[in-house]
């Protein structure tokens, strides 16, 4: 069996955007990675809420996290975050709790990759993607 992949954002409550852009990213990383499955969670419950009163359902990082344990031996946490802030901050001290708990019992493993800018190179990889779509876009 593959690993669990959850993608990560604070959430949305527009349904659009994720049919026209969650739901794309998570396909194109599915094809990155065929054997494992991938999933979407949101962090806030707020955005959650509001989803569900409008019939879609988004489950939360944390109950993702633990329901993935039952069944999986690695996951890997793929955060939407540009900048390593407080929410980044309480997945990682989360997943850090989780892996803690459950290799005291097991060896599983959980890898929770870093924010989309945290270093000088990724600065500067954002920066040409950034110009890549100014230019296409001819602004």
């Amino acid at each position: 069996m593959g690993r669990l992949v959850i993608v990560v954002h604070i959430g949305t409550s527009v349904i659009k955007s994720i049919e026209n852009e969650m739901d794309p990213l998570l396909k194109a990383i599915s094809k990155l990675v065929p054997e494992d499955t991938v999933t979407l969670a949101f962090t806030s419950k707020r955005s959650m809420a509001k989803l569900e009163t409008r019939g879609k359902l988004v489950k939360s990082f944390r109950s993702v996290l633990k329901e993935g344990f039952d069944i999986y031996d690695d996951i890997l946490i793929i955060p939407l975050h540009m900048l390593e802030g407080g929410d980044y901050q309480a997945i990682k001290t989360y997943a850090d709790q989780v892996e803690h708990d459950v290799k005291a019992m097991d060896s599983k493993k959980i890898t929770l990759l870093q924010p989309l800018i945290y270093d000088d190179a990724s600065c500067e990889k954002l920066a040409m993607l950034l110009k890549s779509i100014i230019v296409e876009k001819k602004v």
